[in-house]
């Protein structure tokens, strides 16, 4: 099926939903049941995976909302040697949680919880640990534009290090790293 750039049809909506319904029509119901089948036993394990990724939607929410206040924080939070997070780097963390909530919802189920953590680091900037079954991505957002980045795989740890711009263009390496 062709789908066109510009829509000609009077209502664009129209166009969507004739595409949609082809697209359905075309399903066969045996494709429906095997997908249904493999990603749950029955209805009790879709609603158990579904208010676990609404929890995890919540979380991310909170810690988005928590990332927004701390360029408020005093240079001096600690020990009187401390920066605040910048703005920039909070926002930069902020898509970091966005994107990984969408990378983990498109997941498959998964029987198992991510762990989320973060929180200002004293140098300045923002520290970021996400771990799994064995799996964790340690992101480490500095102040000064720099970015570490340390992955736990299965007791197999790799680090790396980059600029804020560059990690900012695209995470999904890093989501799938953490997932492998």
């Amino acid at each position: 099926m062709i789908f066109p750039v510009h829509s000609t049809h009077p209502n664009p909506a129209g166009d969507y939903f004739s595409l949609a319904a082809g697209f359905f029509d075309s399903l066969e119901e045996s494709d429906l049941e095997s997908d249904l089948k493999s990603d749950f036993e029955d209805f009790s394990d879709y609603l158990a995976v579904a208010e676990r990724k609404l929890m995890f939607n919540s979380l991310i929410k909170q810690r988005i909302d928590y990332l927004d206040k701390l360029p408020t924080l005093r240079n001096d939070w600690i020990s009187n040697d401390s920066a605040a997070p910048s703005t920039e780097v909070c926002k930069i963390a902020s898509s970091f949680l966005r994107d990984f909530e969408k990378f983990v919802l498109a997941e498959k189920p998964r029987s198992d919880d991510t762990k989320l953590v973060l929180g200002p680091i004293p140098t300045g900037g923002v520290g970021i640990e996400l771990s799994r079954n064995g799996h964790g991505l340690f992101v480490s957002l500095h102040n000064d534009k720099r970015v570490e980045i340390d992955t736990e795989v299965d007791s197999h740890f790799s680090e790396e290090e980059t600029t804020l711009t560059q990690f900012e263009e695209d995470f999904i390496p890093y989501f799938r790293k953490f997932a492998a």
